[in-house]
């Protein structure tokens, strides 16, 4: 997330004005509820012009700001991250960071242990500071520790509520037993106009300070946890200690916090209205537990709760009261005011909203000039933001992705990306469930969402649904950039109807050169021979004579054994089917878990004739080398012309060709987003996310497996978790993989209805519900019929 400054939106409203004017030259949105017309496959005029016309560098390096669809919007956004500070420093690593706010700005502190060879006893020393101002400009070195006594460790930066006043705190050089607190001037040394406090009653045998504030009496309120030593790791205790004491170090007040470990947050002290201080904390049991926001109270020395939030299914970061007495929490979904007695919510804020996926979020001040600053942690770091009241609305153009369980995440941050770089759209994307036949209802009556993971509704049968997207990738500059045959598998009958971001390989593996370049007539001829092996290959379940004979003898209408779809012609009612049949009978037979993790070693030993394997992350590559050795046959799929390897879309995302133009514009700028290298190299750490279509991502995914990695594909069985240790070689695996690549076809399946056909005739058949000839007789006529109809 790059900086941003105050508002500055003439290049975005340019843009803004842009979709406006193209959408107004004629030819724009198709009538919704009509039937789509019929398509060369190339992109329409108006969506072909947008994409000559956009300024991509003026988008690319716009000033940012944020949507209103909220009540509250952001005016700065910041990285928080130290430039100055040497890693020559510090012995050890960075261990720890921390905020507060004083001033008028927020500070972030970072932390780290000089001398780790001091062992369990080393006091961490807070040595770096930044002062970031509303505005997203950052200030460091504000502090002065020459200022301070000769090898002072600071343990806790601090600050008095409500005002400037900064202030640190480290271990007397004359007691050992004291802490010391002293403020800072606004020049940054330590004041000499203040007397420093002091303050005995901490455990000098490993109470650390976790936070600490004064009030506006001066008063010193304390947050610490004891620090312990235990079989040579260090270990944080369950119990938080609370103390407040007078201005002159002197007890007050003690109390503890016993932490659950399912806390999203620990204690906290909190900046109240006029000066005070408050705790934040988790309390109860179960159902029962709440985060509540209390604070001193003099007269009954004991603490006065101001409120609490029941904890639901929201995971609770960050709380604080409002200058109108409400309480003001952050959480898992954004930033919430909640009324301590009717309990009424209002959302200010929601992540999802803005394009963020929040981690956490370690302070938050209530400015009581109807601003909020906080800071948050996603998975790029910590970042601090100033909200303000949303004035007026600007026009947004709201985009839903209906995306499958599986590819959500991994499209989840280009859509984050998308939602802060273009703030006149908003896209939202849904899950939905396979099986939800609402979704391809909506789509065919015109309606529904404008982007489409066609994993829910299939991708070549449903053509007239989809906007084409020929010469899209061109006028973004990305074909370049991308795999030509990976983007193969978004086009029907040769013209591109969607956008392919990351693919799969398999093929078959033997142990026989002379399997490689093999069409049907020699697989079977090579089957027939060889029929001394205990199984054919290690794919089975309970459909294995049927995936058998699917899967193998018939790629597509056009490439296959068993019928000709361009001559209209069936092969079932013959020989060569005969023998394909016997052949699954005898040799298809189901295996057992522990048949199945050998697979490979069935392979090697001949138990098997063929492998039937799936590679899905570079890993594979390093896995099927070590299992397999270097001498395996990377033999391909048979098919009419000869063998080759398949490669398969692990998602085909479409647009709805009955979107409005400017949700369409829209959905052009997503895909530039999703394909990016940033968004590619992040996805590619997704589980479900394969290889990426990006060349520059497969490389660098390739490069980056080292000895330390792990294989953890199931492509070659449930054999996992292999270290790569000296075996690790991704150049070899990526030339391997180059070497496939170069020798791979996009997949191509038979239309659902005859895949229908083939189960439901075959699966009786080896359920030994019906005989061979009567299945044969009523398969063939089935195809026939299908192939005639056409």
């Amino acid at each position: 997330m790059r900086q941003v400054p105050r508002r500055k939106i003439c290049i975005l409203m340019c843009l803004i004005l842009l979709l406006s004017l193209s959408a107004c030259k004629g030819g724009g949105t198709t009538t919704q509820g009509q039937g789509p017309a019929e398509s060369s496959g190339a992109l329409s005029e108006d969506l072909s012009n947008f994409l000559v016309d956009v300024d991509w560098a003026a988008i690319d390096t716009a000033d940012w700001q944020d949507n209103t669809l909220d009540l509250y919007e952001a005016t700065t956004i910041r990285d928080v991250t130290f430039q100055t500070l040497k890693d020559t420093v510090c012995d050890g690593e960075f261990s720890d960071d921390y905020m507060i706010a004083a001033r008028g700005a927020m500070h972030f502190c970072k932390r780290y242990d000089r001398n780790p060879a001091e062992g369990p006893g080393a006091v961490f020393q807070y040595d770096a500071m930044m002062e970031i101002s509303r505005d997203g400009s950052v200030k460091e070195g504000i502090v002065n520790l020459e200022s301070l006594p000769e090898d002072t460790r600071i343990q806790r930066f601090g600050m008095t509520s409500g005002s400037s006043r900064l202030w640190a705190v480290y271990k007397d050089p004359a007691n050992d037993k004291a802490r010391l607190f002293r403020e800072f001037s606004e020049e940054g040394n330590v004041s000499q106009n203040s007397k420093a406090i002091s303050i005995s009653f901490l455990n000098p045998g490993g109470e650390n300070i976790r936070g600490f504030m004064l009030d506006q009496k001066s008063r010193i309120y304390l947050l610490t946890y004891t620090y312990s030593f235990k079989e040579d790791a260090y270990y944080i205790d369950s119990d938080y200690n609370f103390y407040v004491a007078s201005p002159e170090g002197e007890k007050l007040f003690e109390t503890s916090f016993t932490i659950n470990l399912s806390d999203s947050v620990m204690p906290s002290l909190v900046q109240l209205p006029g000066g005070e201080v408050g705790v934040s904390y988790f309390e109860g049991e179960g159902s029962n537990r709440k985060y509540t926001l209390s604070t001193y109270d003099e007269g009954k020395k004991d603490l006065k709760v101001l409120g609490a939030l029941e904890a639901s299914y929201l995971q609770y970061y960050a709380l604080t009261l409002s200058a109108m007495g409400d309480l003001l929490s952050v959480h898992s979904a954004g930033v919430t005011l909640t009324n301590p007695q009717t309990k009424e919510e209002t959302q200010l804020y929601t992540w999802k909203n803005h394009g963020m996926r929040v981690q956490g979020a370690s302070m938050v001040t209530n400015a009581y000039d109807g601003l909020i600053d906080l800071f948050f942690r996603d998975g790029r770091g910590m970042h601090f933001i100033s909200l303000k009241p949303v004035t007026e609305q600007r026009p947004i153009v709201n985009l839903v992705f209906a995306a499958s369980s599986v590819n959500a995440d991994s499209m989840q941050l280009a859509a984050n990306q998308f939602n802060q770089k273009y703030p006149s759209y908003h896209l939202e994307i849904e899950k939905k469930g396979y099986e939800n036949q609402r979704l391809l209802s909506e789509l065919i009556a015109g309606d529904g969402p404008v982007l489409i993971d066609t994993n829910l509704t299939g991708f070549e049968t449903q053509q007239k649904l989809w906007e084409p997207l020929g010469g899209a990738l061109e006028a973004m500059g990305l074909t370049s950039e991308l795999e030509p045959l990976a983007l193969e598998c978004g086009k029907i009958d040769g013209e591109t109807y969607g956008i392919v971001t990351s693919f799969t390989i398999e093929t078959l593996l033997t142990t026989d050169p002379a399997t490689k370049g093999w069409n049907y007539d020699a697989f079977l001829e090579y089957l027939q021979t060889h029929q001394n092996c205990k199984w054919l290959y290690n794919d089975y379940n309970d459909n294995d004579g049927t995936l058998f004979i699917k899967r193998f003898w018939q790629h597509g209408l056009n490439d296959g054994f068993l019928f000709d779809g361009e001559k209209r012609e069936s092969y079932i009612d013959s020989d060569r089917f005969r023998a394909i049949l016997k052949l699954a009978s005898e040799k298809c037979q189901s295996i057992n878990g522990e048949d199945y993790a050998s697979a490979y070693e069935k392979l090697l030993s001949g138990d098997e004739l063929f492998n039937l394997v799936y590679f899905y992350k570079p890993n594979d590559f390093s896995l099927c080398r070590i299992l397999y050795g270097d001498d395996v046959i990377f033999a391909g799929e048979p098919m009419e012309n000869g063998s080759a390897h398949v490669i398969s879309s692990v998602c085909v995302l479409a647009v709805r060709k009955n979107a409005s133009l400017d949700e369409k514009k829209g959905a052009l700028l997503f895909f530039r987003e999703l394909l990016s290298y940033e968004n590619q190299l992040e996805a590619s750490m997704e589980l479900n996310f394969k290889f990426s279509v990006r060349k520059d991502v497969l490389r660098e995914n390739f490069m980056s497996l080292t000895g330390d990695a792990h294989t953890t594909s199931g492509s070659f069985g449930t054999v996992t978790g292999i270290q790569l240790g000296d075996k690790a070689d991704p150049e070899k695996d990526y030339q391997k993989f180059q070497e496939i690549l170069a020798e791979a076809v996009p997949v191509t399946y038979l239309p659902k209805e005859l895949s229908n056909i083939f189960y439901e005739e075959l699966d009786p058949y080896f359920e030994g519900t019906i005989d061979a000839d009567r299945m044969i007789q009523q398969f063939n006529s089935r195809v026939t019929l299908y192939l005639q109809e056409q």
